[in-house]
């Protein structure tokens, strides 16, 4: 008879400690704060890390972004060479370092000034410039 009381009282603490068990997050909630970690994370971000872009005509100018693994980015310029305005564009797609390198060669036609730069991809924008010297 102590044998029956014995496991019904072990059997009584278990359901009690199971019990406690429904005030646990469940898997919902627990991906839903995950998820608002990731919202809150700077996961799309472009970051120059090298550049050259104050240029004499006849040099190569150079800028270097880390962006994310896989993505497209495209950069984006309006100059006047020969007396005419042009506009460059280049697509490039990350590499799994997420490093994406532009060159460009400014030509002995283009006039001196600041020229804007636009840089976008992952849905973010970048926004610099390059300077051709006198």
């Amino acid at each position: 008879m102590n044998t029956k009381i014995i496991s019904c009282i072990l059997f009584i603490i278990l359901l009690s400690a199971c019990g406690g068990a429904g005030n646990s997050p469940t898997p919902q909630n627990t991906r839903m704060s995950r998820l608002e970690v990731e919202q809150t994370s700077p996961v799309n971000k472009i970051e120059i890390i090298a550049s050259k872009t104050k240029l004499n005509r006849g040099e190569n100018g150079v800028i270097v972004i880390r962006g994310n693994p896989g993505i497209t980015y495209t950069i984006s310029s309006n100059y006047t060479a020969g007396g005419k305005t042009l506009k460059a564009t280049e697509h490039e797609t990350a590499g799994p370092d997420g490093i994406v390198t532009w060159t460009w060669f400014v030509t002995r036609t283009t006039a001196p000034g600041t020229y804007p730069i636009e840089i976008t991809g992952g849905g973010n924008h970048l926004r610099t410039s390059f300077t051709v010297n006198q």
